[in-house]
């Protein structure tokens, strides 16, 4: 693969070849906000009570591991009850959240000549 790169002043380019490094460009430095945004989507299949319900307790089992089964389980039952799924901002928020997250923790690395055809590398920074 051959890409034409500035050499001067250009870390990154000269990374490639003395440190074996590659650069993933944070999605705010696209030029497009298309380019990198990425839709939420929610499966109505996992909008079931028992889904709803598992998919809390899992989260957070992993936010708060200190907390015991049955206090995960009141935090789980409490959420669904309150049903923010149906709460337009409260679904911005977390649409939201979920892209600063992505911005934060990822990098995109495109390796095509075809811009149409982009074989692109996701990474966490």
């Amino acid at each position: 693969m051959y890409k034409f790169r500035c050499w001067d002043n250009n870390e990154y380019h000269q990374n490639v070849l003395f440190k074996r490094e590659l650069y993933f460009a944070s999605v705010d430095q696209f030029n497009d906000p298309f380019d990198s945004s990425l839709p939420y989507i929610i499966d109505q299949e996992d909008l079931k009570d028992h889904i709803i319900f598992d998919k809390y307790r899992n989260l957070f089992k992993t936010m708060y591991p200190d907390l015991s089964e049955s206090e995960i389980h009141k935090l789980a039952f409490k959420e669904q009850k309150e049903n923010r799924l149906n709460d337009e901002d409260h679904l911005k928020f977390v649409s939201d959240y979920f892209r600063d997250y992505v911005k934060r923790e990822y990098g995109v690395l495109s390796m095509s000549k075809n811009e149409k055809k982009l074989f692109t590398l996701v990474t966490l920074c």
